[in-house]
């Protein structure tokens, strides 16, 4: 039996990033990007065979990805963190 293979993920440096925000819109929305993008990473994981171990994303923010409606009330607020962790399949493909 092969050995499970973990991916553990992480988008930073948060802080910085989000620091350069002048009006709370902006912070906003660099935090929504930091977790839209996280999200995006999460459902290729799972797309490609794998399975996010923690933390557990909130479904109606991941439908929001599937549904491709970004206007969804599913997407106005960002509940994905900057990192996780996924169990992938032995064979996937990390480059």
């Amino acid at each position: 039996m092969t050995a499970p293979k973990y991916l553990h993920f992480t988008l930073g440096p948060v802080q910085e990033f989000v620091a350069q925000a002048r009006r709370t819109r902006d912070f906003w929305a660099g935090s929504f990007l930091l977790s839209w993008l996280s999200a995006i990473a999460m459902k290729t994981v799972e797309n490609a065979g794998g399975e996010i171990i923690f933390p557990m994303p909130d479904p109606g923010f991941m439908a929001a990805l599937t549904q491709g409606n970004a206007s969804s009330q599913n997407s106005k607020q960002g509940t994905v963190p900057n990192r996780f962790m996924a169990e992938i399949p032995a064979a996937m493909d990390m480059e």
